[in-house]
């Protein structure tokens, strides 16, 4: 699926809306690919009434490139749900190892939902900004991952969103690594979450965030009330690692959370 706007006009700037998902892609429909890292693969999915992309039981989709949630413009168009979500869906990868593998993915209700899925790679992503690094809120979550687990995280930019820029509920043995979340691309200038950067809960379990390695760690700053939170008696044995909170990317400035770490009933 290349080169498409779907849910927007043919400047990809006005709302044209399909009354329910931009795409659907129901069981074993793998190897399916939604856009691509050359100019003219780009999808915009836009402006939809329910979610731009929807995907059930599918096995190894790439999802790279895309416009989700924004115009050509930048501008919010946002689909009336998730930007994408996914359920009982596993190895799908949404975006890539390079920067033309990045999807925009703002503007929506959720930007990203994955529900009952494992071993999903989410790499290299805008989700609460556009392509020029404004924010372009997702009213809650940027990524929303319930239950299920296993899933790469990585080197995304994950910002400017309603509520949280990323939230694990249930979900077990997810890494997350040079993650920006609360910042601007740079790393240097803030673009905060409404609530929390990272909101771990529900019994999320043996979760690694940042690593052992200098260049393996995020940074959680910027944000309204929490850089982290961790919360729930089974929310249990998550270990972090290397990251800097309230800090800008260099660990050198400022960019303070109102709190840093929040931990309500948990053992982290």
């Amino acid at each position: 699926v290349l080169g498409n706007f779907i849910g927007t006009d043919a400047a990809g700037i006005g709302q044209v809306s399909n009354r329910y998902e931009g795409i659907s892609i129901a069981r074993n429909c793998g190897g399916t690919k939604i856009g691509g890292t050359n100019a003219g693969d780009r999808n915009v999915i836009s402006g939809n009434g329910y979610r731009g992309i929807f995907m059930h039981a599918n096995t190894g989709i790439v999802i790279r490139g895309n416009f989700i949630g924004v115009s050509t413009n930048g501008a919010r168009l946002g689909n009336g749900m998730q930007g994408i979500y996914m359920q009982y869906c596993k190895q799908i990868a949404v975006g890539g190892t390079n920067e033309d593998a990045r999807n925009v993915i703002a503007g929506n209700y959720i930007g990203l939902e994955m529900y009952f899925c494992m071993s999903n790679t989410v790499q290299r992503n805008y989700v609460g900004l556009n392509e020029a690094g404004a924010a372009v809120s997702n009213t809650w979550q940027g990524v929303y991952v319930e239950y299920g687990g296993g899933h790469d995280v990585s080197d995304n930019i994950l910002s400017g969103n309603g509520t949280r820029g990323i939230e694990l509920f249930a979900t077990m043995n997810c890494v997350l690594k040079r993650n920006g979340v609360g910042t601007d691309p740079s790393g240097a200038a803030t673009r905060g979450n409404g609530e929390a950067g990272l909101f771990l809960n529900g019994g999320a379990a043996n979760n690694q965030v940042g690593g052992r390695w200098l260049d393996e760690g995020n940074v959680f700053s910027g944000n309204a009330l929490y850089g982290v939170v961790v919360q729930d008696a089974t929310t249990v044995s998550n270990v972090f690692r290397g990251n800097r909170v309230g800090a800008d990317a260099s660990g050198v400035l400022a960019l303070p959370n109102d709190y840093g770490f929040g931990i309500y009933g948990a053992a982290l």
